[in-house]
């Protein structure tokens, strides 16, 4: 009986011992077959409550895959027509649990801005990673972007959240023939600053100030996910001539996509003092008078040549008969003296006179019968009863009447000089 246990128990310790031996071989051969296959999938994920034109929409790209993701990739550069893309350098990572397998994603953020409403088609996408000494290349599914129209209201507007504008000048105190340059700054939530619209025109009344656009600058700021753009628009006002000026103000709707309606930022104007410039030295003024003499002369002579010409005739002219001219110009001036003495001249300065003031007339008019070695009223001649009357009535002299008078009895001494004398006379 005891044989039979001794027998029974070797016998199953060479079972249990075959049964070890086979497990152990068996897993031995489970831990030297190779590893499961790497799988890699990419796909587009719209994370974003509708799409509206003008507007920021976020898209992901997400990028799976069954090992760690690690190693670079190179994603082909999304190119669609009618649509502002803002892609993201780096990728985000985190891994997800499908089926009880575990998932690594690398997420790809692309800002997309629809310039109008419609329908926008995503191509597909080439993806390469590299892992050490290991290459993967696939596509990416395609996508479909359905945008919606903007209100009415909203058209030709800028479209974003919040909205600003400020400005800052360089000097509002300057000389003539100065520069000022205002800086125009645009601010405007989820909205890049190249997508920013230009300013409205600057109308400035004033022809005399010169209106030129300087260089514009733009970009983006990004604070705890909160996306700012920024674009400076920079004008520069010359003023050429002095006096008070003013920088015209700035006005600009926008559409207040949360609020859904339109309001309007504005910029005051800007008060300008332009100043004359002090004048130049001496010895500057003397050179930039030479230099425009030396300029002008040669377009001078050539429009001129002809006076130029005559001119020298004339002098050469002058010179040569000089005595004659002396002598004419003295028989001139004798006959002048000669011709003060008559009484037609006289005549003449009381026809002047009679435009002055009445007190200046009556003393011309007395002057004048002086000159005739009349020193009364009452020895005038008989033509000037009409002189007397008005003289004995009223004390003064009237204007008209008494030229007339002067004139009638200068014309009869005129008159009776070349009458002719009687042949036999009483």
């Amino acid at each position: 009986m005891t044989k039979r246990l001794s027998i029974l128990r070797t016998i199953t310790a060479l079972i249990l011992c075959l049964l070890s031996s086979v497990c152990v071989s068996a897993s031995n051969e489970r831990g030297y077959q190779p590893q499961s296959r790497v799988t890699w999938d990419a796909f587009w994920e719209l994370r974003t409550e509708g799409v509206t034109e003008r507007e920021r929409a976020t898209l992901w790209l997400t990028i799976t895959s069954n090992s760690p993701i690690s190693g670079q990739f190179s994603i082909e550069p999304l190119k669609v027509l009618g649509l502002f893309i803002e892609p993201s350098d780096r990728p985000s990572y985190s891994h997800q649990n499908r089926d009880g397998q575990r998932f690594y994603l690398a997420n790809y953020r692309y800002d997309i801005y629809p310039s109008r409403a419609g329908t926008f088609s995503l191509p597909e996408l080439k993806v390469q990673v590299t892992q050490k000494e290991d290459e993967y290349q696939f596509t990416s599914d395609s996508y479909r972007v359905e945008a919606s129209a903007q209100p009415r209201e909203a058209m030709g507007a800028i479209s974003t959240s919040n909205y600003s504008l400020s400005q800052k000048v360089t000097k509002t105190d300057i000389m003539s023939g100065g520069v000022v340059t205002r800086t125009i700054t645009q601010s405007a939530k989820a909205l890049p600053g190249y997508l920013i619209g230009q300013l409205p025109p600057l109308v400035f009344l004033d022809q005399s100030v010169e209106l030129t656009h300087g260089r514009e600058s733009h970009s983006i700021s990004d604070y705890r996910g909160h996306m700012t753009g920024t674009k400076s628009s920079n004008l520069h006002y010359r003023f050429v001539e002095a006096g008070e000026y003013q920088l015209p103000a700035v006005e600009v709707t926008w559409w207040n996509n949360a609020k859904g309606s339109l309001e309007v930022a504005t910029l005051p104007s800007i008060d300008v003092t332009v100043a004359a410039p002090p004048p130049p030295p001496l010895k500057e003024r003397v050179e930039i008078a030479l230099f425009e003499l030396r300029e002008q002369a040669p377009i001078w002579w050539y429009q001129n040549q002809l006076w130029v010409f005559l001119m020298g005739v004339s002098v050469v002219l002058a010179y040569w008969l000089r005595a004659k001219i002396e002598k004419q110009i003295k028989r001139i001036a004798q006959r002048l003296v000669l011709f003060k003495q008559t009484s037609v001249y006289w005549f003449i300065e009381l026809m002047i006179a009679a435009l002055k003031p009445q007190e200046a007339w009556q003393q011309a008019f007395y002057s004048w019968m002086r000159k005739k070695n009349l020193y009364s009223i009452n020895r005038l001649p008989d033509q000037f009863e009409y002189v007397k009357e008005q003289c004995h009535q009223s004390g003064s002299l009237s204007r008209v009447g008494t030229l007339r008078c002067v004139a009638k009895w200068e014309f009869s001494l005129i008159s009776n000089r070349w009458n002719l004398s009687d042949i036999n006379p009483k």
